[in-house]
């Protein structure tokens, strides 16, 4: 995905003029990231990490980290996990995935007699492991009891 759809997409601001111009793929965990990913600083304490594993563009929020590499992208936005749910939301259109919510007497219960598993994604609660299993997912269809979340 090329820099300024990222940008379009998320809400961000490009902090600086980076080398690079897209990204291969994103995550929310450093130690995840792979030469060519986006970077979703949830924890500024992450951004060295991911940027020494080769995070090609880090979106954060909050100060421009100091003394880091400037041939990247430095997208700054209000809020680190909005603009996760915006990626997220788009990579479900184009996806053409469907989110589920339920409550949690529902979903204990799908889970209880849904005898095939491998067509429904149940989401986790925290953001973080959500954005994680659907970006990374071939599925369609997740379910989740999480108003927040879903």
């Amino acid at each position: 995905m090329k820099i300024s759809d990222l940008i379009n997409i998320t809400g961000g601001r490009l902090e600086n003029e980076p080398q690079v111009q897209a990204i291969e793929s994103a995550t929310v965990f450093p130690s995840k990231v792979e030469a060519g990913d986006l970077f979703f600083a949830a924890r500024d304490e992450d951004i060295p990490a991911a940027v020494e594993r080769g995070a090609y563009a880090v979106i954060y929020e909050g100060e421009h980290p100091r003394n880091l590499d400037e041939e990247i992208a430095w997208i700054a936005v209000d809020s680190v996990r909005e603009a996760a749910f915006r990626l997220l939301r788009y990579v479900m259109l184009r996806k053409e995935a469907d989110l589920v919510l339920l409550r949690r007497h529902e979903e204990s219960f799908l889970r209880m007699i849904l005898t095939h598993k491998g067509n429904v994604t149940f989401l986790p609660k925290e953001w973080t492991k959500a954005f994680e299993t659907i970006l990374n997912s071939d599925q369609r269809l997740f379910v989740g009891s999480d108003r927040q979340l879903l």
